[in-house]
């Protein structure tokens, strides 16, 4: 990880539309705008969140430069459910 990099952290259980980005060259977070809908259980990569237990057959995606939500055009035929065990 170089020192630029920040590691995307979104929704989950009781926080369901929150995003911030973990800055571990700082040891802080930073608080970006609330999801444009409720994910939990999701798939990530990248900037790109999919799927979900509320919205399992849509995505959407970070837009650095305008710093917003943007919903990707498209959406599965499927639910996309993940499943962490601890």
């Amino acid at each position: 990880m170089s020192i630029l990099e920040a590691i995307l952290i979104t929704g989950g259980h009781n926080a369901r539309q929150s995003a911030e980005l973990f800055l571990p060259w700082q040891i802080t977070t930073c608080e970006l705008p609330p999801l444009p809908d409720e994910r939990v259980n999701h798939v990530q990569s990248g900037t790109m969140l999919c799927g979900g237990v509320v919205e399992g057959r849509s995505c959407v995606q970070w837009n650095v430069q305008q710093q917003c939500w943007v919903k990707l055009p498209f959406t599965f035929t499927h639910s996309w459910i993940t499943q962490v065990e601890f």
